[in-house]
């Protein structure tokens, strides 16, 4: 008699492990990020991802491993927005370690080419989590339980019966942790993160979105055939091109090569998985290759960061460069581990149905409208300066909605913002501008993409924006920029820059007399907004002698908040930080054509909880 080709439970039990992984990992990664960051600098947390190596060290688990790491996987997910500080970091790398134990204790019983399917439509389920979240997973916080609760429970149901193992071929582990290390790090951070693609590459979401989710579900259905090494040679090849392209060039064709590197990166993990045909194989594969997937990761973090950690000047650049080595990594380890059996699980009329309600899921959230953007008020115009944190609150959680709810309740007409982000991994890949804009109903300029390695700046207008651009600031340290955006207020145009100056005094002094110089070369009303870090006098940390202050009122700039009547070190309006304001670094400035009537610093309890800055925000009117 002919073997049972495996059940189709071990498939959808890969696509919930993923799918519940891709959102812990998310917020792992973020969390051990955020730790690092308020210190500017390395610390102990940064080991805490090598407890995915955890997998590697299991031994003769067996059927056990499976509804044991299924159970702990939706536990740890669940309770995870609940757990205060590091324990939440710690659940959510719990959760994260369940989930590769599950994947390894799957394939035996649904079989390489079956797994990769799965996880493949694991990772478009994703893709559509955010995608409905504009960027956001709105699984993440305690009311993503309601979602996460039944994918959790059906999980641990699938796990206990996961269907028959099937028989053992000839194993050739080959270079499989590699493999998968580089597949995990390409979904996680590149190309499974449609958002990240359309701000590095500055292409249309929409098209990122279904590149992207349209690439993993014809991905998952031609993992199931055969592939000669002719053919996997061609694949990689247009994979490798999209790499370059996204790393060095940034094409319009970005969306359509991201199709056809998911399907490459589907396929070859097909082919990396059908040899590791035991438990302990793949554990020790999925475990050596989460150790992979971290140092890319950490590659990748530290070139966007690379004033703050040690040796520099090694990282910067690097990330232009990663996503092709990991698809060459990928490739190489398919290329070695083919050829391979045949699958045993065939496509079917299920298969089809999933795929289809899968991309219905993703697409869908594309055509949902934005809101209108109000016409602009008659009356003074409401100008907001605020930095955002990365998206993080002062507990250390991500959660773009405190700071939806700070901007709605001040219904300023123009956002300047600071550190917004810029869909990178290490904030969980959050597109702060687009979810406000799109909630809100605002004009949005993003400011320098993410492949300019800076601290981002955004604005945010119901004015409407005739003219934009970025402009880049001198430096020694981090990159830093300014945005130029000119406003059409009340049918008069206004230049309106928006700054996040350096933290050395001597780099703020650079940086304001080259902006300085660019505004001279525009006529009609300005204002200059944002995080100067400086302060009037000398309460700074980092104090310039109140250089910066004394530069621009002397270039005739009028300092707004000293224009309604208060003293300049007036505490009153100490910005930072906002949990024990000691320094006015936040500051709205104005040319001759402006009158301001007032200036207040936004204490809210969501503005005390969200930044380690108050918002500003100030009622300017035109003469």
């Amino acid at each position: 008699m002919e073997p049972q080709p495996p059940s189709w439970r071990a498939p959808l039990a890969a696509a919930l492990a993923t799918l519940l992984f891709a959102g812990a990992l998310r917020a792992f990664l973020s969390g051990v990020y955020n730790y690092n960051l308020n210190e500017l600098g390395l610390n102990a947390t940064a080991l805490l991802p090598l407890m995915l190596l955890a997998p590697a060290l299991l031994r003769g688990a067996g059927e056990r491993a499976l509804p044991a790491a299924a159970l702990a996987l939706a536990l740890a997910r669940l309770a995870t927005p609940w757990a205060p500080g590091i324990l939440g970091v710690a659940l959510s790398g719990v959760a994260c370690v369940a989930a590769l134990v599950a994947l390894a204790a799957l394939l035996p019983r649904a079989g390489g080419p079956a797994l990769a399917a799965g996880m493949a439509l694991g990772w478009a389920a994703d893709v559509a989590v955010v995608a409905w979240g504009r960027s956001w997973d709105w699984t993440l916080p305690r009311a993503g339980g309601l979602f996460l609760l039944p994918a959790g429970a059906l999980l641990v149901v699938l796990a206990w019966r996961p269907g028959p193992a099937l028989p053992e071929g000839p194993r050739r582990r080959g270079l499989a942790p590699w493999g998968l290390g580089a597949w995990l790090f390409l979904e996680t951070a590149i190309v499974a993160n449609p958002f990240g693609l359309a701000r590095w590459d500055e292409v249309d979401a929409r098209l990122a979105v279904l590149g992207v989710a349209v690439g993993l579900l014809a991905g998952a259905w031609l993992a199931l055939r055969e592939w000669s090494r002719a053919a996997l040679l061609v694949l990689n090849a247009l994979a490798l091109l999209f790499a370059l392209d996204h790393g060095l060039l940034h094409s319009p064709l970005v969306p359509l090569g991201a199709l056809v590197a998911q399907v490459a990166l589907v396929v070859d993990a097909a082919v990396v998985l059908a040899p590791l045909g035991s438990f302990t194989a793949a554990a020790r594969a999925f475990g050596l290759g989460a150790g992979v997937m971290v140092l890319l990761q950490f590659l990748l973090i530290f070139a966007f960061t690379f004033a703050y950690v040690p040796l520099s000047g090694a990282w910067h650049g690097l990330e232009r460069f990663l996503p092709a080595l990991a698809v060459l990594l990928v490739a190489a380890a398919a290329l070695v581990a083919v050829p391979r059996a045949a699958a045993a699980w065939h496509p079917t009329r299920a298969l089809a149905v999933a795929l289809a309600v899968l991309l219905l899921a993703a697409a869908a959230p594309l055509a949902r409208p934005a809101a209108p953007v109000p016409a602009p008020s008659a009356g003074p115009m409401r100008v907001m300066t605020f930095n955002f944190h990365q998206g993080f609150d002062n507990d250390g959680v991500l959660d773009p909605e405190v700071f939806v709810r700070i901007v709605r309740d001040a219904s300023p007409d123009v956002v300047v913002m600071q550190e917004y982000d810029a869909t990178r991994l290490s904030s969980g890949n959050l597109d702060l501008v687009r979810i406000l804009a799109d909630r809100l109903g605002y004009h949005s300029y993003y400011g320098p993409p993410t492949s300019a390695e800076g601290f981002a700046g955004g604005i945010l207008s119901r004015e409407p924006i005739r003219e934009t651009a970025w402009i880049t600031l001198p430096t020694t340290k981090d990159n830093r920029y300014a945005t130029e955006t000119r406003l059409d207020v009340g049918g008069r145009d206004a230049w309106l820059y928006g700054v996040h100056f350096g933290l050395g005094a001597a780099d703020r002094a650079a940086q304001l007399d080259a902006l300085l110089a660019r505004a001279a070369t525009r006529t009609g009303p300005k204002l200059l907004v944002g995080d100067f870090n400086a302060c009037p006098a000398l309460a700074c940390d980092d104090a310039d002698g109140g250089h910066v202050y004394w530069t621009l009122t002397a270039a005739g700039w009028r300092d707004a908040w000293v224009a309604t009547g208060h003293d300049a070190n007036d505490t009153a309006g100490y910005t930072f930080a906002s949990f024990d304001p000691t320094e006015r670094i936040d500051h709205v400035w104005m040319g001759p054509e402006w009158d301001a009537l007032s200036v207040t610093r936004v204490e809210t309890p969501d503005a005390k909880a969200a930044s380690d800055h108050f918002p500003v925000l100030a009622e300017l009117r035109l003469r």
